[in-house]
């Protein structure tokens, strides 16, 4: 019988005429038959009830078990979460400090950029300013010679206000902040080879642009991207015979990639990896004036704009520079 008695006395393990052990409960009480007093006993089946009790109680042993690791596991994770905080209220701290240093160094920076563009400019437009007076009036004095070495002078001074004015440009770069428009590329690169080709470079070289695609960006940070890349296309292609400029785009996933390309003199691959060095040059200063920082600030001027900058090229056979701006949503 499978039930619970309401008077237990004992319980055995018995086995059944199929060979099975079963767990009986046997109860019992005092009645009469016949007349004469007995006792009647009577055996439940709890063998179920036997099971289930033992396997709620392995139940609550695991459970036990997985609340002692979970507990500890735990409190492993708040020592864990502790340290974390403890290093980050650390870093803080020393980001605080870094913070205070730079504004310090930004300063320095500000007060640097302020004597280098009047106290040192200030002789340089001396020079220029009395060697032009000299030229002026003291020309059949001189003779050639003395022309001559007046014209070097006042060529480095032009080199020197030009390097000036190159690198305050570029300390100015991280500091500036970038102003996000739509700039329609093409009339832009359209506009800055006006500006920057002389009346009879517009008549010597082939310029080409494409229908370029417009770019969510920093206006005046792009013109001087596009001023340097093209004056540069410029002055490297004059030596050539063929003097063409193209203007070109490519679009990838996530960006747009702009690129100049020229019929110049072009440059050795190996040494790629150095024209956006401050002060890099592939070519001798004599062959071909310029400050050395022009592709650096294309550089970080695109760095800035979360992209990227390269080029190929080969000796003799041209190069072209490129450089892409992310597709920002406006």
């Amino acid at each position: 019988v499978d039930a619970t008695p309401s008077d237990t006395v004992l319980d055995e393990k018995m086995r059944n005429k199929a060979g099975d052990y079963r767990i009986i409960l046997f109860s019992s009480e005092k009645i009469e038959i016949g007349g004469e007093p007995c006792v009647l006993s009577i055996g439940y089946d709890i063998t179920k009830q036997k099971k289930a009790e033992e396997e709620i109680k392995e139940l609550n042993i695991k459970l036990e078990q997985r609340i002692i690791e979970r507990t500890e596991e735990l409190t492993d994770s708040q020592n864990a979460l502790l340290n974390i905080v403890e290093d980050l209220n650390e870093k803080s701290n020393v980001l605080e400090q870094q913070t205070i240093k730079l504004e310090l160094a930004n300063k320095e920076l500000e007060a640097f950029s302020y004597t280098v563009s009047h106290d040192l400019r200030a002789p340089l437009r001396a020079i220029n300013g009395f060697s032009q007076f000299l030229v002026d009036d003291y020309a059949e004095t001189l003779g050639d010679e003395g022309r001559r070495l007046l014209k070097i002078i006042r060529d480095n001074a032009k080199n020197m206000d030009n390097l000036i004015t190159d690198l305050l440009l570029l300390t100015r770069v991280s500091r500036n902040e970038l102003n996000y428009s739509n700039i329609d590329m093409e009339t832009l690169v359209r506009n800055i080879f006006d500006d920057v080709a002389l009346p009879e470079e517009k008549k010597q070289f082939k310029f080409q642009v494409t229908q370029l695609p417009h770019v969510f960006a920093d206006q005046t940070s792009i013109r001087q991207v596009w001023v340097n890349l093209i004056s540069n296309a410029i002055k490297y292609s004059k030596p050539k015979k063929s003097k063409e400029i193209s203007v070109d785009f490519q679009l990838n996933d996530d960006e747009i990639v702009y690129f100049v390309k020229d019929s110049g003199v072009g440059f050795n691959p190996i040494y790629k990896h150095k024209l956006f060095g401050i002060f890099q040059r592939l070519h001798k200063a004599e062959d071909f004036v310029g400050t050395g920082v022009g592709l650096a600030i294309v550089e970080r001027l695109i760095h800035r704009h979360k992209g990227n900058v390269w080029a190929d090229g080969e000796e003799g056979k041209g190069a072209t520079f490129y450089f892409s701006i992310p597709k920002l949503n406006r």
